[in-house]
């Protein structure tokens, strides 16, 4: 909640005010003290009013967004159960700060008021006067300024503070003792194919940054050179499946993307159809760990570039700290990455290693077929990789030229996928490492990837 350095300026200034009054009033210093300490109670009772006020404004829209019934917002059962909890736990939380706030300053302020008046009271009282002793003004002044100065310093050392969270690591405590290999992680199958890269059929409606802020942990990337498309006849070879009728309605289009260019790119097919610098989606990904520092993200790549050009794009976006290089000891767990720092890990279809950490991808990995053509033709039939390798590919999108999000909806369903990975985990002996999927915001395999994990 508030910034204990920011609590402790607050009482300095606090304490400075409260000694040039009593400094103020050193000839009456009873009187000064019972100012102050009315002050105190002034404040007290304002901040808990202004909670009191302010708290029914807040609460409000609230209960029109999490109830039911006419006069509320009848949202959907999910999000209102959502934004009931956040109601909640906020409404919990500050509460306890408010009041505790509230509560120092009141008690001290009464403090100030009663221990000064004692002896005036003592004196009153004879059954009291006989068990007070007799003494001055100053003496009781100063011990209750002494308790009002150790209530105030519980604003910084005794206020409620939020407990320090346990880490989740791919945003799940339990994910943090577990084996890279044994985890189950989100994946998009040509992931940089989002509308603002690939006008001419994409394959995601998010870009990159947007997918891993969703919660997808893998990414399926193609690397390429941009080289020259020469004729509708060149697009249709480059794109197999495209009707002549389709391929000379599309030429236009693609002809002012159609000239070579310089430099590397993720590009599907080819770069004509649309593709973005490989640096690019890179810092993308390096600004998702700098702000993410418990996640572990993967990349497979597809790779049309050499190896050169793959470890300067790396370079070029300042990832090389990230880099997971393996020991030779099979898989760390989550939590050992991140504690080493080695967050992203790389696997290449045709080259690598060298570098150590440029791992060769069917070395790792087995999969299953990509070249699925109906949402009832998945199976979970051996591809590339060797049966024994550690991680496990599930391919699961509908083939088209046209990627249709129909398919989408159908296939990345949450028990379709659950279902899906659960039989071939049957068939093969171990659960997939990654479901890759078209249109990962279609659908759930973001919940799907939990469900299997068991923590959701």
């Amino acid at each position: 909640m508030a910034d204990p350095w920011v609590t402790v300026v607050a009482l300095l200034v606090g304490l400075a005010a409260g000694g040039a009054l009593l400094w103020r009033h050193r000839r009456d210093l009873v009187g000064g003290s019972q100012l102050l300490g009315g002050a105190l109670v002034a404040a007290g009772l304002l901040t808990a009013g202004l909670w009191w006020i302010l708290g029914r404004r807040i609460d409000e829209p609230l209960d029109r967004a999490t109830g039911t019934g006419p006069g509320t917002w009848d949202l959907p059962v999910g999000i209102g159960d959502l934004l009931a909890d956040v109601q909640s736990e906020l409404g919990s939380a500050l509460r306890q700060e408010v009041l505790w706030r509230a509560a120092v300053p009141l008690v001290a302020g009464l403090a100030l008021i009663v221990v000064p008046a004692l002896p005036r009271l003592a004196r009153r009282l004879p059954a009291l006067a006989r068990r007070v002793p007799a003494v001055g003004s100053r003496p009781l002044v100063g011990g209750a300024v002494a308790v009002a100065i150790v209530l105030g310093a519980g604003l910084v050392v005794g206020a409620p503070t939020e407990a320090d969270p346990e880490r989740a690591c791919n945003g799940h405590v339990e994910l943090c003792d577990r084996p890279y290999d044994e985890v189950v992680q989100p994946a998009t199958h040509n992931s940089m194919s989002s509308p603002d890269v690939v006008e001419i059929w994409p394959e995601h409606d998010g870009d990159i940054a947007a997918q891993l802020d969703a919660g997808i942990r893998a990414l399926l990337i193609d690397t390429h050179h941009w080289t020259a498309m020469v004729s509708a006849d060149d697009l249709q070879r480059r794109a197999p499946g495209t009707s002549d009728a389709v391929a000379d309605a599309l030429w236009p289009l693609v002809r002012p993307f159609a000239e070579e260019r310089p430099g590397t790119f993720l590009c599907h097919n080819h770069c004509a159809f649309g593709g973005m610098p490989f640096v690019d989606a890179l810092d993308d990904v390096r600004a998702f760990l700098d702000a993410n520092p418990d996640d572990v993200v993967t990349l497979v790549i597809q790779d049309a570039i050499s190896v050169e050009e793959t470890e300067a794009a790396f370079a070029e976006a300042r990832l090389e700290s990230y880099l997971y290089e393996p020991s030779g000891a099979g898989w760390p767990t989550l939590g050992e990455m991140i504690d080493d720092g080695e967050r992203l890990v790389v696997v290449a279809e045709v080259e690598g290693p060298p570098p150590a950490w440029y791992l060769h991808a069917f070395d790792e990995m087995q999969e299953t077929p990509f070249t699925v053509l109906r949402p009832d033709a998945f199976t979970c039939e051996p591809n590339r990789g060797p049966d024994d390798a550690s991680l496990f590919l599930l391919n699961h999108w509908v083939q088209r030229v046209a990627p249709d999000r129909a398919d989408a909806l159908e296939v990345n369903a949450h028990d379709v996928l659950v279902d899906r990975a659960r039989r071939c985990a049957a068939e093969r002996g171990q659960l997939p490492d990654f479901l890759a999927v078209n249109f990962y915001s279609l659908g759930d395999v973001v919940g799907a990837a939990d469900t299997l994990n068991g923590v959701g």
